[in-house]
């Protein structure tokens, strides 16, 4: 009963829009000739027409089919939300395996140019000229069957005579902690 009411009444609404509309499109001009503003005609057959618009709206959602659209796209929304769900517990399950093989190569324990900081600071302060230091590439190895990651570096340096060198030094890193263990010389 409703839905009849509902549907009358945007009917009503629709005619009074056309009703008032229409002579909208006569030209009214009174005696002396000037032309008879409508701007409340007008403004009332806006009105009129989006009243009747929002009446069809909302009894078309009251309607049996307005409701099975409205599940469906509920439905289409659950469904949406639950893939990005899964999405993200699957991003999730690769961000942890990312973790972990960052964790078993020691690529974690590196620094923002590659270096690994414990080893440059080591150099540093073990050389005759810590200003001249010029790293040049550092390898993580995987980690070992004594649970260590292996780190080498080359660098460039100046020794007791003034001329520049390139050396390698290496050293074992807890892959836990990324503290220097032993340095290796080569």
């Amino acid at each position: 009963m409703a839905i009849q009411n509902g549907l009358i009444l945007s009917v009503v609404l629709i005619a009074l829009a056309t009703a008032v509309a229409i002579p909208l499109f006569w030209k009214q001009v009174d005696r002396s000739g000037i032309t008879i503003s409508t701007g409340k005609k007008r403004a009332a057959a806006w009105l009129l027409g989006i009243a009747a618009t929002v009446v069809c709206i909302a009894q078309f959602g009251n309607s049996p089919e307005g409701m099975a659209i409205a599940a469906k796209q509920k439905a289409e929304k659950a469904q949406a939300k639950a893939a990005e769900q899964q999405a993200a517990l699957a991003g999730g399950q690769k961000d942890a395996a990312d973790a972990a093989e960052n964790r078993r190569t020691g690529q974690h324990c590196l620094g923002w140019n590659d270096s690994y900081p414990q080893l440059v600071n080591w150099v540093k302060s073990n050389t005759r000229n810590p200003k001249s230091f010029e790293h040049i590439q550092t390898v993580m190895m995987p980690i070992d069957k004594n649970g260590v990651n292996e780190v080498m570096m080359r660098y460039r340096a100046q020794n007791g005579f003034g001329g520049m060198n390139i050396e390698t030094i290496g050293a074992t890193v807890d892959p836990d902690t990324c503290d220097m263990k032993k340095v290796i010389p080569f």
